[in-house]
């Protein structure tokens, strides 16, 4: 879909999914209720083979808008797709820039049950922990101090899965959901299909680009911005400034 916007169309397709199942929900219930008010087994023959004519068609109807649900989802699984190394960098680097405080990735787990997932956590907080379990990084992730990115056992980032499901945890952080949505889209309208042809460079550039429509993003941490940056080496200050070549 070029120039188009096919989150929305997702969601759409989600919501017709959802809406074909409830249809087929509320006729079992009916059956139910129908056969349940009668113990005549002649009356419930009639009113199974009633039933079912109607389910069947339901179904047909359901199994159509699921195809179309499995095949957008598809192709926004593909274009939302990264390396892990170039997605972890890059998301540190630009929620220390929004929030003005320093985010760093960070792949060290207690449980095996979360160690499929890549977290960018707040510098200052990963010095309070030399592991994370479960209960802990459920509570970090509420205060806002970390998200986290599903990678499952591959060196990938699928933002969304093959059904149309969301594989990161952002909180609060809207902005970041915002902004993954239209950095797919981008892919879709110039054909990045190829993970190999995104680079982090590109994706600084396209936020940069978002930071120009997000004025807000820009100026609510300044202070918290400028403070931060006076203690980081030159390098790091560097990736931030990626962020800003073209707002001054």
């Amino acid at each position: 879909m070029k120039n188009g916007n096919l989150y929305q169309e997702l969601k759409s397709a989600k919501k017709e999914d959802r809406i074909a199942w409830a249809k087929i929900v509320k006729m079992l219930k009916l059956m139910c209720k129908e056969l349940n008010e009668t113990k005549n087994e002649t009356e419930k023959t009639r009113i199974k083979e009633k039933y079912e004519k109607i389910l069947k068609k339901l179904r047909e109807e359901r199994s159509k808008k699921r195809e179309n649900l499995w095949h957008i989802a598809g192709i926004y699984h593909d274009y939302g797709s990264f390396f892990t190394p170039i997605v972890t960098d890059f998301f540190a680097a630009f929620l220390s820039y929004v929030e003005g405080e320093k985010y760093i990735p960070y792949m060290h787990f207690e449980n095996q049950e979360i160690i499929e997932g890549s977290i960018i956590i707040k510098e200052e907080i990963d010095r309070q922990h030399d592991k994370i379990n479960y209960e802990t990084l459920d509570k970090l992730y509420k205060n806002g101090d970390l998200i986290l990115l599903d990678t499952g056992l591959s060196n990938m980032v699928d933002f969304y899965n093959y059904i149309g499901g969301s594989n990161y945890k952002f909180g609060n952080f809207s902005y970041l959901r915002e902004f993954v949505n239209r950095l797919i889209q981008y892919r879709i309208d110039n054909d990045k299909r190829n993970i190999t042809s995104i680079t982090l460079e590109d994706l600084y550039s396209f936020a940069d680009k978002y930071l120009l429509t997000h004025p807000d993003l820009i100026v609510k941490n300044k202070d918290k911005r400028e403070q931060m940056l006076m203690s980081q080496s030159e390098e790091v200050i560097s990736q931030y400034k990626k962020l800003e070549l073209k707002q001054n």
